[in-house]
């Protein structure tokens, strides 16, 4: 599938959306203006790869699914408002496509130009996984009541 340029984000449509979107692990799915597919493991914290270096930053998911998202649209979505483009963007990443670049999902990961969206690495820490260190660093309470997202924009 061919992504027209521009700036993305890369995140779980329900940052970034307001709707609930369906998608496949090994294929795209447009959704007004988006394109979404599913993780490879469900929810958890999903590494950006650029030019084939691990980025520090994380892509966190609860709804098991990815999207990528224009910018602008995705700065009208209702939970950028309602916590902040500073505090979304912890949760996801933001992409530059310089020209239209062909997108290929496969087992859950995106391939997109110089860009890997890499869901499929069994190294990626859940959510479970983040909230037991979380729970041992005594600079940060986790309640383990509230979705994965929220804990990242309360801390």
């Amino acid at each position: 599938m061919q992504i027209p340029a521009g700036r993305y984000y890369v995140g779980d449509p329900s940052y970034l959306l307001e709707d609930n979107v369906e998608a496949g692990r090994d294929a795209l799915s447009k959704h007004e203006g988006a394109w979404c597919w599913r993780t490879a493991y469900g929810d958890g914290l999903y590494a950006l790869v650029v030019d084939g270096q691990r980025q520090p930053e994380r892509i966190a998911v609860d709804s098991g699914k990815l999207c990528l998202v224009p910018v602008e649209a995705g700065d009208r979505a209702s939970m950028m408002h309602t916590f902040g483009k500073e505090r979304m963007l912890r949760l996801v990443a933001e992409i530059q496509l310089d020209a239209p670049c062909a997108a290929r999902v496969q087992g859950g990961d995106l391939e997109i130009g110089r860009y890997l969206v890499h869901t499929s690495d069994k190294s990626t820490p859940t959510y479970q996984a983040w909230l037991l260190q979380a729970r041992d660093d005594s600079d940060l309470e986790v309640d383990a009541t509230i979705p994965f997202s929220m804990a990242l924009l309360l801390d």
